[in-house]
């Protein structure tokens, strides 16, 4: 028979090997624990630097409530009865502030950006290549070939449009509702298209005299 001193041993001995296991188990419960705590920090700062950059470029996301009267009226018009808001978005840029809202209508994505006066200054639509007009898609095979469209856009800008005189030299001025100005000068594009024109009609009578000359060459 064992003595008490033998048993006592043995007891600890068994205990000892049971507690390992779990002491290394908690332990690992503590790690996975402080891995996850660290996931989650890293995804919430991730998040909050998303904001403040979008932020920083001057837009920020608000509610249509909050949007001034005029604007709640051109969009809620364009969105229409069958339209859904899904999201609103005040921009500022260069001192120019503007309201973006994104919504489905029909289920289309769709976009309208409207000046704080309620004046409408831009319209986008998603559409499928295989809806465009056969035109548009000749152009588009042709210039970008065998590249993947990842997403089309049918546009709709509003523009006011001028022809003025300044100087003898006749001058196209774009405004759009925001106060941004395009001006092109008709004058230096009628120059240039000249230009253009004679060199061509250069290199045609060139062309010409050449295949006359192998003409007569032959003769």
């Amino acid at each position: 028979m064992k003595s008490l001193s033998t048993l006592a041993a043995v007891s600890i001995a068994a205990f000892a090997c049971v507690a390992v296991p779990l002491t290394s188990l908690r332990a690992e419960e503590a790690s996975s624990g402080k891995k996850e705590s660290a996931e989650v920090k890293a995804k919430e700062k991730s998040e909050a630097e998303n904001k403040e950059g979008k932020e920083e470029a001057g837009e920020q996301e608000i509610n249509i409530n909050d949007a001034p009267a005029a604007v709640r009226s051109a969009i809620e018009k364009e969105i229409g009865a069958e339209g859904k808001l899904t999201k609103l978005v005040k921009e500022v840029d260069e001192g120019k502030e503007a309201f973006e809202a994104d919504f489905m209508k029909q289920g289309v994505e769709c976009s309208v950006e409207v000046a704080p006066d309620g004046a409408v200054v831009e319209i986008e639509k998603k559409v499928s290549v295989e809806s465009l007009p056969p035109a548009v898609k000749s152009a588009l095979k042709k210039e970008i070939g065998e590249a993947k469209v990842k997403e089309a856009l049918a546009v709709t800008m509003h523009l006011y449009e001028f022809e003025v005189e300044d100087g003898g030299k006749i001058k196209e001025v774009k405004v759009d509702p925001l106060g941004n100005v395009e001006v092109e000068d008709e004058s230096a594009n009628k120059a240039e298209d000249e230009e253009k024109e004679k060199a061509e009609m250069k290199a045609e009578k060139k062309a010409s005299s050449e295949k006359n000359e192998k003409a007569e060459e032959k003769h």
